[in-house]
């Protein structure tokens, strides 16, 4: 599961600190701390020029497991964040920018960049491979002009696909009933095949998506909405070199995140 974590300024670490304490404590933990998987762009700190996660606009974390990364990477990590470490106290975390975290697994994903010419073809491309679920129940998160989603298709372990997302920028939404539609499309083709059984697998990717994103985002803003949504036109069937379009609407993406506020 992708989550987009609450945004934390950290001139007001305190305030998540004393959050974080009440939410453990009514959920019956003695533990101060909190673990989960979460996605983010690693880039190097100035302070201390080390690389860090970041999870947000305002929070990063610190691994040694990202040492080895290079700036720009997208990850998708589950780690470990105890509030009672020193290192995670309000005054280191606040001096040094981020919060020092134990990672426990790290991929790191692929990066796509988002066409902005639709690709609304009914032609089946080469090697096209029909999508499940576009993007794991809507589910979208955002950081640093990346979006992140992940998508559920049947294929064979070990055998990895190219993304294809583009919109219409000319045209890019739709008044329908009433609702505003952001449409953007997606197809999948193979990059590399594989022979052994197809099984449902579900694929993490990274897409620059910040100037679409940003432009909903403004022109929402205008119109005083806090949250839009996108709506996915994927490919959800091949037949007989006869292509089945779908549409499912992301969960609702919120304003202040895209454009940092």
């Amino acid at each position: 599961m992708i989550r987009m974590m609450k945004k934390i300024n950290l001139q007001n670490v305190v305030l998540f600190f004393i959050s974080l304490l009440l939410f453990t404590s009514c959920i019956g933990t003695n533990s101060n701390s909190e673990s989960g998987y979460i996605v983010g762009v690693v880039r190097i700190e100035t302070k201390t020029f080390k690389p860090v996660l970041d999870v947000s606009d305002d929070v990063s974390f610190y691994s040694v497991r990202f040492e080895n990364t290079n700036p720009g990477a997208c990850l998708h990590v589950y780690y470990e964040l105890d509030f009672d470490s020193p290192e995670n106290s309000y005054e280191v975390v606040a001096s040094r920018g981020y919060f020092t975290v134990n990672i426990l697994d790290k991929v790191e994903l692929d990066q796509w960049y988002m066409s902005h010419y639709p690709d609304t073809t009914s032609q089946v491309l080469t090697d096209e491979v029909a999508l499940l679920d576009p993007a794991m129940g809507g589910e979208v998160a955002y950081v640093k002009g990346m979006a992140f989603f992940g998508s559920i298709l049947e294929i064979p372990a070990g055998q990895t696909m190219y993304w294809r997302l583009s919109c219409d920028m000319q045209d890019y939404m739709k008044e329908e009933g009433g609702s505003r539609y952001y449409d953007v499309f997606l197809r999948a083709t193979v990059k590399t095949s594989s022979n052994k059984s197809p099984e449902r697998t579900g694929s993490i990717n990274a897409y620059d998506m910040q100037s679409y994103l940003e432009r909903i985002a403004r022109d929402e803003k205008n119109r005083d909405s806090k949250e839009f949504k996108i709506r996915f036109n994927y490919v959800s069937e091949i037949k007989d070199e006869v292509i089945t379009w779908k549409q499912q609407e992301s969960l609702p993406i919120f304003v202040a995140f895209i454009l940092g506020e």
